[in-house]
């Protein structure tokens, strides 16, 4: 099995149950003990379509009921596009005096006063998956977006022999998971100069957006040879229309195994997927703001761990556990 493993920086962390205070947790005088039953935590995601967001939800909430917690309010922007609704969010969320507030920030300098606002209101801040410029917040679980660029460059590359024509879906734009993929990617393209970038596109992670943008891309183009797309619902999107158009001779690479997009890659339709562990992301940030809450030292950047499949990859043993949510689990929204 071909896999590639970078960037592993796991975080033990050790809960001893020390006083620690926050907003409505409670310190049982006597005992020294926090107590979880009156820990809220709230959950800021920029949507809640598509598997990595509900991954990462799941692993946040499962962690935080099996601390005994009370289940995290989880909140919608409604896309990329949807700042001044974030920041209203946790406006709120320090209004309502929550404990935790674990956020994809959607601006990294947007998002940064209002982070800096909730600390300082003694809210546990952490940032995941997305960062801000927020100068007090203190943790942040992110993916090493550049790597995951260069790992699909290189597959790139190495599947077409270094000569081809390509396209690029990079994500939405100003995202800084999106930017900086992009730049990882492009790195990675330097090193094959018989590669030709066709187009780049910015869009919404929306599927239908990228299955629009893909005919547009047929008509325009008719010597495309790969399509690297940032994320699954890209790789969706673009898989539809190359199936409305009988378009099999394009190969095609994206970000994150889903039970959507599993079938596809084991089938040859997608070349090449990047994942890191979406569920385990989500519980590993949890446990780092009970530990921030409780005043202990973490990492103020720790990275999840990164893996690339080919089809071949994708046998029954494969354990998909830490990646995907339970089949039937809803966002609790």
């Amino acid at each position: 099995m071909k896999r590639i493993l970078c960037l592993v920086l796991s975080l033990l962390l050790v809960f001893a149950m020390t006083a620690c205070g926050g907003n409505n947790g409670s310190n049982d005088e006597a005992s020294g003990e926090l107590d979880f039953s009156k820990l809220e935590a709230a959950i800021l995601m920029p949507a809640v379509e598509g598997q990595i967001y509900v991954s990462l939800t799941y692993g946040c909430v499962a962690q935080a009921e099996e601390l005994g917690m009370p289940t995290p309010v989880v909140l919608s922007a409604g896309g990329y596009g949807q700042l001044d609704t974030q920041i209203s969010q946790v406006e709120d969320m320090i209004a309502a005096g929550k404990d935790i507030i674990i956020i994809m920030p959607l601006s990294q300098d947007g998002m940064a006063p209002v982070l800096d606002e909730a600390v300082e209101a003694g809210i546990t801040v952490m940032e995941m998956g997305n960062v801000s410029n927020a100068e007090l917040v203190k943790g942040r679980m992110l993916t090493d977006q550049i790597t995951i660029g260069e790992m699909l460059g290189e597959a790139c590359i190495e599947s077409l022999n270094g000569q081809g024509n390509i396209v690029m879906f990079n994500g939405p734009a100003g995202a800084s998971w999106s930017e900086l993929e992009t730049k990882g990617f492009l790195s990675a393209m330097e090193k094959a100069p018989g590669i030709n970038i066709l187009a780049q596109k910015y869009t919404e992670y929306d599927a239908g957006v990228a299955m629009n943008t893909m005919n547009d891309l047929l008509q325009t183009f008719s010597d495309i040879d790969y399509i690297y797309t940032a994320y699954d619902l890209y790789a969706d999107g673009v898989l539809s229309a190359l199936e409305q158009a009988g378009r099999t001779d394009i190969k095609v690479s994206t970000v994150n195994l889903t039970t959507n997009n599993i079938g596809a890659l084991k089938e040859g339709k997608l070349d090449y997927i990047v994942t890191g562990e979406s569920v385990q992301e989500g519980r590993d940030t949890m446990l780092s703001a009970i530990a921030l809450l409780k005043g202990e030292e973490i990492p103020p950047i720790q990275y999840c761990s990164l893996v690339g499949y080919r089809s071949e990859d994708i046998t029954d043993s494969l354990d998909t556990s830490r990646m995907f949510y339970p089949q039937g689990w809803k966002v609790p929204l």
